[in-house]
This record gives structure tokens, C-alpha cells and sequence, in this order.
């Protein structure tokens, strides 16, 4: 759901291969029990005892370990699976060795065949709406997806197609017929049910433009810095939409709430309808203030974009909160709390807050920091695509990004540097269409931003940086390591990519763009293999051009005399020809225009020199790189059927798999570094 609930619950999502723990203790002989043995451990006292797959295990000592609570105990005594068909995540490798370690006998042969659940449990995950494949999926169930960032900053509103999407639990299906919201508490004098037709024909609609964003955005970039828990969020965790609805203000009002006569009143919780196998509810509170506000603009939405609320994004009621982390905006909307207390929910309680890189999971005490509400400011990068390659022939460079603060701050600015933070430029702003300038502390909507700049005459590699300037003038930080956290939420430093983006020009003075460098001293590191012994005074950026021109004095050498020729070279020459031919006949019709050949990272255009060359790649015209090449195709479609088999897996297409599936499932990090390796290489 766009409201990010935790990733450090039981709906974590990890890509790691399932794995078959069985072989990891056949060599030593555990006692046997009856299933009557194990009930009878359930307590703490007692010792707590579970089954999974006719092993049993003592998880006494992992309990106050567990991410998702005391919520383990449920399992107490009985089978793991029914509750790990609903969160999937366990069936992962890190979980499973986890488990092995407190494995501590076998059930007995009979137990084992009157199992304690149903291989035919259905999937609650089987009724969840479809969505476009366009979305970058990073959990199947429960289903967390963001659009492919280009497609944020094409309108200030995102479709609802592409409005990313961020489940915790299956996403429930409720009768807007039969629908009813229940408003409680503290300062009311009685409980008030409003069904959704009382609420679109008794309350004034109103109409907010706001974006939501998880507080995971960008997580995968302080995982580089160091492993956080939670989905792998790229830059695109965040939309914006024109929601429709009541003022949460209006109907707390006329539930008979009087702002004056009870002081008691400090939040107001919200309960979803999605609900996990203990009948529990997603929760989440925010302050009493912000929703009795006339500035607030706290909407019961039951429109988004003009339409019907999705399902994915809770039919038939939401709450939506302005300027606040996506998790307090809670979906499925069932209940309204008045309480002097916050919502006591796993995910306001123990998620969602904020410690200093010094905490880990060790040390964290999650009751020391307040709940996030408000989210720093933050901007990133759209377009172009971490590591492009941008057109040669282009006069002009053009950038794309978005920028939010929290709170109603307004973005006054964004500064976007081609060379790493030396010098900036200004980058143009724009609002959603027919968007008035927002009211001091009412902006609620991001600011897509775009700067189009001639390309640098003197640079072959861009390092491409941007920053956002709110009206309080509060900045993002540089880097991410200060800001890092064990959750990896709020990601605000400046957007520094991986790689660079560059320019592709002609050879000249012997030089060839040959390779996608990026521009830190770490990264030419891998370039050379090792960190090369450089000569004194000069830098990696200087090492590597003198490398490339050896190359192509190598390989101007080798193309001197066409009997010198590789035979990958004759070959590409024979290609060349042949290419001509059909260009010249087609030239011959006058239809035809100049054939440009792609650039791509392993091979460029180079003009002005013998026909070989233009064909033949400097590293890449041997015997032994075709054979790399076919490796490295090899290696892809092996990685394609991982994926495919992952994804039955996930899905629950395949219940029970093979020795010979998890052996597959098993080897994927090794084969995706191997694929790595050698496309460095080439």
C-alpha cells in the first residue's frame, strides 16, 4: 500500500532462494515425539515447540527475537505452515537456517501422516486484484510493486494503474452495500455508524491533490552503505493523486466530538479491514491535531483520480493524510478511535521510527523514538537511467526527477550538478495542471522538475547529482552514511548514482569511449580488476584513458594488413559487406537514410579509421570473447528459468518442490555473480 506497513514484520520480503534444510541435519539422529508430545509444549515455561515438514523445533530462545512479536506464539505447540502460506516470506533461505538451528527432534511416522493442515489451504492471496505488468514487482504476497521511475515524472498525477502499491495483507473485498464505518472513543457521547452512502450524501466533498510516500523510498540505495531490513525500494515508492472524499474534521464533528469540553483527547487511531490469521488489524494513529485542523485537509477518501477508490488502494474508504509518511494513511478504513493513546499496532509501535546508524538490532529499543509522522524532504533522479547511455547526436541533455517535503512545506528549488556537486544549475518546476501556489504549510503535492542543458563540451562522463530546497530552506544531506538507520527509512541524501551518464563521441586523438566507468576511485577499481599501482600524479580517470589508448594502438596494429585479422574480425568484415550491399539497393530506391550503428557499452561508432575497426570491438574481436559472449547468453537464460521457477514458487503454483528445484533455486546467487564477472569483462 502506498501506507507503508512494516517491512520488519512477518511480511518482510527478501530475494533469496528457498532452500531445503533437511540435508543440514541428516548426518546427526534426533529423538522421536508424537505429535501429543509437542502440544504439550506451548508456554515459555514449558518451552515452545513447533512442526514444520515432520521436524520439530524449540524456538523458546528465538522468541523475543522475532521480528513480528509475540505473534510466533500462535503457532505454539502446532504446525508452522498454515500461518507461512500467509506470509510468505518464510520460506526463504535466511528463515529456514534460522529454523534448523533449533531443530530438536523428528515426529513419529503416524503423526507424520495426519497432518495437522490442509495441503489445501486456500491461497489468501488468491482474490487480490491484477495489476499492470509494468510495475517492478518486489513482493509477490504480500504485493509491494513501484512504477518504473520515467513513468513517475510524465504527469504531476500518477495513474492509478501506477500508483505504486504497498500491501501488508491480503487485500480484503468488502460490499460497499453493507459497508459501515464505526467512530468511537474517548470526548464521543455514543459510538457512530456511517455507511458509504451516508457519508457521500451528509458530508461536503472535498477534493485534495497529495503524494504519499513510503518510508522506504530509495531503501536499496543505503543498503549499499550497509544491509537494512525491508523491501529493496528503488525511487519510485512514492505517487501523487487527486483524492476525493469527507473532512475526517467534518465527521468527527458530527459524531458529537467537542474540540473545547475533553483534553483527554491527544490522537486518533485508524483500523483497516485487512486483517492477518489472528483477526488482527493494520493500525496506525496520527495526532488529534492534524485531523481537527481546517489546514489539515485530512480526507475519509473514497475517490482517487476522479474514480472509484481500487482495490489495491482501499475500496471503498481510506484515510488519507496530507504531508505524513504513507504508513499512517490507512486503507480498508473499519474504525475511528478517539484515545489519549497512539494506536498501540505493531507498525506504530515497534516500525516506523528513526535511531542513529550506531543502533543495531541488537541494541534497538523501538520504545525510545517517537513514531515517524512528518518526512523530511526529498528529490531523485527519473531520467535519465542509472547508467544510460545518452544519444551521441544531441545538442541538448535533458534531466528529470521529482521533489517532496513533508509537512505542507512548499519545494522552492532543486539544484542538479553534472559533475558531482562542483557547480549547479537551477532546475525548472513544475505543479499539477491548473494548481493554484499552495497556501503557506498546504503543500501537500511533490514538484516534478526538469533541466535541459547543452551538453558539457570538455566531459565524456557525467556524474549526475540533485537536491531539493523547501520553503523552511531545510536541504537534503549529502550522503546517505550518516543518515543510515537499521530500517532504512527516510532515505533523504542527494541522489548520487552508481555509474555515470555520459556522452558517446567519434575516436579522436586515439581515444575510445569504450566502457561505462563510473566516476569513484571505488568503481575503477573494479574496472581494472584489482586498484592498479598508478604512476606518480596520476589519478584512476587518467589510468584508464591511458589503458584505452593502448587498446587502440593494439588494435590498430592488428588491422594494418587484412591477413592479420582475426577471424572474428573476417567475419564482421563479411557482415560489413554484406550490410553494404543491402544499403546501397536501398539507397538505390532513395528511401534510404544513413544507417547509424547503436552504441552500446561494448561497441561504439568510430569514424576515420579502416573499415575492420568501425566492425571490430577493441577487447571483443578474439575467439575467446565469442565463447564469453555465448557464456554470458548461457548464463542469462539459466537465470530466466531461476526467476520463472521463483515466481511458482511465490505464487503457489508449485506447493511442494523438488530436490532437483531447490538445487536450481539454490545456485542463483552464484550464477548471477558469475554473469557479473563476465560481463565486466567483455
Amino acid at each position: 500500500m502506498e501506507s507503508e506497513h512494516a517491512a520488519s514484520s512477518p511480511n518482510d520480503n527478501s530475494e533469496v532462494p528457498l532452500q531445503d534444510n533437511s540435508t543440514t541435519t541428516a548426518t546427526k539422529v534426533y529423538p522421536v515425539y508424537s505429535r501429543e508430545e509437542v502440544v504439550k509444549h506451548r508456554t515459555l515455561a514449558d518451552r515452545v515447540w513447533v512442526t514444520f515438514k515432520g521436524e520439530i523445533f524449540d524456538i523458546t530462545d528465538f522468541v523475543g527475537l522475532h521480528p513480528g512479536g509475540n505473534k510466533i506464539m500462535l503457532a505454539a505447540g502446532g504446525a508452522l505452515e498454515p500461518f507461512w502460506a500467509l506470509y510468505a516470506v518464510h520460506s526463504q533461505e535466511h528463515v529456514l537456517e534460522i529454523l534448523s538451528q533449533y531443530k530438536v527432534g523428528e515426529l513419529s511416522a503416524e503423526d507424520q501422516l495426519e497432518k495437522s493442515y490442509s495441503d489445501d489451504v486456500s491461497d489468501p492471496y488468491a482474490r487480490d486484484p491484477q495489476r499492470h505488468p509494468a510495475l517492478v514487482v518486489n513482493s509477490l504476497k504480500p504485493f509491494n510493486a513501484e512504477p518504473p521511475p520515467e513513468i513517475l515524472t510524465e504527469d504531476p498525477i500518477t495513474p492509478n494503474t501506477f500508483f505504486f502499491k504497498r500491501n501488508h495483507l491480503p487485500v480484503p473485498h468488502v460490499d460497499p452495500a453493507s459497508y459501515k464505518l464505526e467512530i468511537s472513543g474517548t470526548g464521543l457521547p455514543d459510538t457512530l455508524t456511517l455507511t458509504l452512502n451516508d457519508l457521500k450524501t451528509k458530508f461536503t466533498k472535498h477534493t485534495v491533490i497529495a503524494t504519499l510516500q513510503c518510508a522506504g523510498n530509495r531503501r536499496s540505495e543505503m543498503n549499499k552503505v550497509k544491509t537494512v531490513k525491508g523491501l529493496e525500494w528503488g525511487r519510485g515508492a512514492i505517487s501523487t493523486a487527486r483524492w476525493g472524499g469527507v473532512r475526517l474534521r467534518d465527521v468527527l464533528l458530527h459524531a458529537g466530538y467537542k474540540p473545547d469540553s475533553c483534553s483527554l483527547v491527544q490522537h486518533v487511531q485508524f483500523e483497516g479491514l485487512d486483517k492477518d490469521v489472528t483477526g488482527t488489524s493494520y493500525g496506525a494513529s496520527i495526532p488529534l491535531h492534524k485531523a481537527l485542523s481546517e489546514d489539515g485537509d485530512v480526507l475519509l477518501a473514497y475517490e482517487m483520480n476522479g474514480e472509484v477508490l481500487p482495490l489495491d488502494h482501499g475500496f471503498p474508504l481510506r484515510v488519507v493524510v496530507p504531508g505524513v509518511v504513507g504508513a499512517r494513511n490507512v486503507k480498508w478504513l473499519g474504525k475511528i478511535i478517539l484515545s489519549a493513546e497512539e494506536s498501540q499496532s505493531h507498525w506504530q509501535q515497534n516500525d516506523y521510527k528513526g535511531f542513529s546508524p550506531s543502533v543495531d538490532w541488537d541494541t534497538v529499543d523501538f520504545s525510545s523514538a517517537p513514531a515517524i509522522q512528518e518526512l523530511p524532504i526529498q528529490s531523485a533522479i527519473t531520467e535519465p537511467e542509472n547508467g544510460a547511455i545518452l544519444e551521441k547526436d544531441s545538442d541538448m541533455l535533458t534531466i528529470k526527477g521529482y521533489a517532496w517535503s513533508g509537512g505542507g512545506r512548499e519545494v522552492v528549488r532543486v539544484d542538479v550538478s553534472l559533475d558531482g556537486g562542483k557547480t549547479w544549475c537551477v532546475a525548472e518546476l513544475r505543479s499539477a495542471e491548473g494548481e493554484e501556489a499552495p497556501p503557506l504549510g498546504k503543500a501537500w503535492a511533490w514538484k516534478l522538475w526538469q533541466l535541459s542543458v547543452p551538453f558539457p563540451p570538455d566531459m565524456n562522463q557525467l556524474d549526475i547529482v540533485c537536491k531539493a530546497v523547501d520553503n523552511s530552506y531545510n536541504t537534503q544531506p549529502d550522503t546517505v552514511a550518516p543518515i543510515w538507520n537499521l530500517r532504512g527509512k527516510y532515505i533523504a541524501a542527494t541522489q548520487r548514482p552508481d555509474g555515470t551518464w555520459r556522452k558517446p563521441r567519434r575516436v579522436k586523438d586515439g581515444y575510445v569511449p569504450q566502457e561505462e566507468v563510473p566516476v569513484y576511485e571505488n568503481k575503477y577499481v573494479k574496472f581494472f580488476k584489482s586498484k592498479p599501482d598508478l604512476p606518480p600524479g596520476m589519478n584512476p580517470s587518467d589510468a584508464l584513458q591511458a589503458k584505452q589508448q593502448e587498446q587502440v594502438a593494439a588494435v590498430k596494429g592488428a588491422s594494418s594488413d587484412a591477413a592479420g585479422l582475426s577471424k572474428s574480425a573476417k567475419r564482421n568484415l563479411k557482415r560489413k559487406e554484406k550490410r553494404k550491399q543491402q544499403q546501397d539497393k536501398v539507397a538505390g530506391n532513395g528511401d534510404h537514410q544513413e544507417d547509424e550503428l547503436s552504441v552500446a557499452v561494448q561497441k561504439v561508432e568510430i569514424s576515420g579509421q579502416p573499415e575492420a575497426l568501425q566492425e571490430t570491438e577493441p577487447e571483443c574481436s578474439t575467439e575467446g570473447a565469442l565463447e564469453k559472449t555465448k557464456k554470458v547468453k548461457n548464463l542469462k537464460k539459466k537465470l530466466r528459468q531461476v526467476e520463472e521457477l521463483q515466481h511458482k514458487l511465490d505464487s503457489g503454483e508449485i506447493k511442494q518442490p523438488t530436490k532437483e528445484q531447490l538445487d536450481k533455486l539454490g545456485r542463483r546467487k552464484a550464477l548471477e555473480e558469475e554473469l557479473q564477472e563476465l560481463e565486466l569483462n567483455l
